[in-house]
């Protein structure tokens, strides 16, 4: 389910070119939190999700 864009998160928030799968990871992690456009990968998933919960912990 899609949602919302919000262009100006994405405006300041490019992804790299040619990204290493972490960079990957941490935008997608971001980019959940605060953009509701569309969801995460399913290739990256599981690492967005224990990004996102030790993130959480440490918080």
């Amino acid at each position: 389910m899609k949602g919302k864009v919000n262009a100006d998160w994405h405006r300041t928030h490019r992804m790299p070119g040619r990204p290493t799968r972490e960079q990957r990871v941490e935008w997608h992690a971001e980019h959940s939190a605060a953009c509701g456009c569309r969801g995460v990968p399913a290739s990256l998933s599981a690492d967005v999700k224990a990004l996102e919960e030790s993130t959480a912990r440490t918080n």
